[in-house]
């Protein structure tokens, strides 16, 4: 509990004894019936008027979730006990309705905003002597409401509550939740009291308010769910405009009991404070002793002359302070054209509420058949002007969620940090199942259900078959084998033509430029088989031979324990060479002539001759040559068409 709510708790001492001649500046439309059902009517009007919204097709508000938090156990006019209730979300926003009168004589001196300031401020400047000890706040319902500090459950507030309950641990979401919606319901309550004549002409009304004091659950199950009249505008405002559009029209439009003036008439206001300038007699209707103004709809008494009123003007005496009146009869009347401007503004404040979150899922194909999904919460805060006033940027959810299936199977739980998924890599269909399902992310968070787009996972490219592909490109590919004189083989360039069949098993092998085949691995666990090869020049000279056409060259193999190496070495020459390995640093160095050769291997640690070596001799020619081979290609498991070039 705040520390100034904890102040209004303060006995106030000699105040109960006067409560029965004055009372303390009286609350808005009645806070344990009205101001309830009013707020119920605004969840109702939401949901019909807002919950088919673009903004709330795959996260509607759960308005049934369950959360536990601080409420009031015990109200008092003086001081109150809170205690932890739990309630749903919907409940705590009408709960809210209802909290924010209490303690009721100091919270009452809070509801109140003069939009034009005829006593010079916006707050209540109409009060009694302070017998009762309260003091003037001297803060008007439209600050206490937006962001006051000494409210800890103002609207901005309520905003911090729900952003917590997004972003903070687990065991602090259902509590951060409940306050954030008994803050929204507290400023419903503070919003409707702008349509509340007294609350937005200055006017305390401690003894009596007549409409105020009639209007009850009736008369809002009546009229809560109607349109509001089109002069006032509201939806597509923010807040703080939504306050004054409605407190203007208010204040011009109708009479609290104490403030019926007409300069014209010579009718002063009962309460002796500044008039306001409007309504005027003159742009009513005059019928039965009785003004009449005209609403959307209809016609609306006003005020009334009282019988003193009309003695005095049948005497010709002008009329004093009590001429003229609002009756508790007026009180329904007046609350079909005030009720409705309540409950749709409570609406739009809801809509204003919950931000703008979309949940968005990413799907690319994995091996095996898998799909791997991605996913992000993304606060849309550019669409939420009251979010971007609070200045902490956009909503970055910390939470769970969970990957379904369209047949309601989950196939995995999934967790969000800052507003990112971590990725999952799943298999979407069982086992033998050939069904075609659509999956979607779901995270529920923040009394809402996130739903991202369905999807049906990628599919294998569709072909019509066989389907032939060609590439061409210049790379280098180094072939190693058995071939002619066990030369090494640099290709230049390679032409490959790709088929994909539709039974996509086929065996086979890819050939070197020259004609021995080996056997290699194919994208997707296929194979390759050469079905054409040529090869327009065939360099045989190793890469250490420059300029050695024409000489003879030795292909050595040494091996030593179950390690081969093969190096090459020039007829009738001295040759040293050096090979790393990932395992030893050797360096090899001989004479040969004839095809005779002699050496030895040494490392840093040892010396050792070779255990045996086997060799063959070419004669060296280098050509600038390019090799081409056509290749048919097929797949078995991934129906790719990347060559690779």
């Amino acid at each position: 509990m705040s520390d100034t709510r904890r102040s209004m708790q303060r006995s106030i001492g000699f105040a109960a004894s006067l409560a029965v001649l004055f009372g303390p500046p009286a609350w808005g439309w009645h806070h344990q019936t009205a101001h309830r059902a009013i707020n119920e009517s605004a969840v109702k009007l939401f949901v019909r008027n807002f919950g088919s919204r673009p903004k709330y097709a795959r996260s509607p508000w759960v308005t049934g979730h369950q959360c536990t938090g601080v409420g009031v156990t015990e109200p008092g006019s003086r001081s109150i006990t809170e205690g932890d209730l739990t309630f749903s979300t919907s409940v705590w926003i009408r709960e809210g309705g209802y909290y924010a009168d209490e303690p009721e004589w100091t919270m009452a001196l809070r509801h109140f905003y003069d939009p034009f300031s005829a006593s010079g401020v916006a707050y209540l400047t109409d009060t009694i002597p302070d017998w009762y000890g309260l003091g003037n706040p001297n803060v008007d319902a439209k600050t206490w409401a937006l962001n006051q500090p000494d409210n800890e459950d103002h609207w901005q507030s309520a905003l911090q509550n729900y952003r917590s309950a997004m972003e903070n641990a687990a065991s602090d979401r259902n509590r951060s939740l409940a306050r954030a919606f008994r803050g929204l319901g507290e400023t419903l309550h503070l919003v409707a009291d702008m349509t509340q004549p007294a609350h937005v002409r200055n006017d305390s009304h401690p003894k009596t308010e007549p409409v105020e004091d009639t209007v009850r659950l009736a008369s809002v199950s009546d009229y809560g769910l109607n349109s509001p009249d089109p002069a006032v505008s509201i939806t597509g405002e923010t807040l703080e405009a939504l306050f004054d559009n409605l407190a203007k029209f208010t204040n011009t439009r109708f009479y609290s009991s104490d403030t019926v003036y007409d300069a014209p008439s010579g009718v002063l206001p009962a309460n002796d404070e500044t008039p306001n300038a409007r309504p005027k007699f003159s742009d009513m209707i005059l019928r039965d002793a009785t003004y009449h103004a005209t609403f959307s709809v209809g016609e609306i008494p006003m005020v009334q002359e009282t019988l003193t009123g009309y003695i005095r003007r049948k005497w010709g005496d002008p009329p004093d302070l009590y001429s003229w009146h609002v009756p508790a009869a007026f009180a329904d009347a007046q609350a079909s054209v005030l009720i409705p401007l309540a409950t749709n503004a409570g609406a739009a404040i809801i809509d204003m509420f919950f931000p703008t979150i979309d949940l968005e899922m990413t799907l690319s194909s994995a091996p095996n058949g898998q799909i791997t999904v991605e996913g992000q919460m993304i606060h849309r805060i550019e669409e939420d002007p009251e979010w971007a006033k609070l200045n902490q940027g956009a909503i970055k959810y910390n939470g769970s969620g969970k990957l379904m299936r369209s047949d309601g199977k989950k196939l995995a739980d999934v967790y969000f940090t800052a507003g990112t998924m971590e990725p999952v890599t799943v298999s979407v269909q069982d086992e033998g199942d050939d069904s075609q399902y659509e999956i979607y992310l779901e995270v529920d968070a923040g009394a809402r259900q996130f739903k991202s787009e369905p999807a049906q996972p990628p599919e294998e490219p569709e072909a019509d078959f066989p389907r032939t592909y060609v590439a061409t490109g210049t790379r280098t590919l180094t072939v190693e084998g058995e071939f002619a004189g066990e030369a090494l083989v640099n290709v230049q360039r390679i032409e490959v033509q790709i088929t994909l069949r539709e039974n996509g098993e086929v065996s086979g092998s890819i050939s070197s430029p020259d004609g021995e085949a080996t056997e290699v691995p194919v994208i997707g666990g296929g194979t390759a088989t050469v079905i054409e090869n040529s090869i327009s020049a065939k360099t045989t000279c190793p890469e250490n031979a420059s300029n050695n056409a024409g000489q003879t060259v030795t292909v050595v193999k040494f091996t030593f324990g179950s390690v081969g190496w093969k190096g090459h070495w020039y007829q009738d020459g001295a040759y040293d060479m050096k090979f790393q390995s990932s395992y030893y640093d050797w360096t090899i160095s001989g004479r040969f002539s004839d095809g005779g050769i002699s050496g030895n291997l040494t490392w840093p640690d040892a010396q050792e001759s070779p255990a045996g070596y086997e060799s063959s001799s070419f004669v060296c020619s280098r050509y600038e040559s390019t090799a081409h081979s056509r290749i048919e290609w097929t797949f078995t498991s991934q129906r790719s068409t990347d060559t690779g070039d």
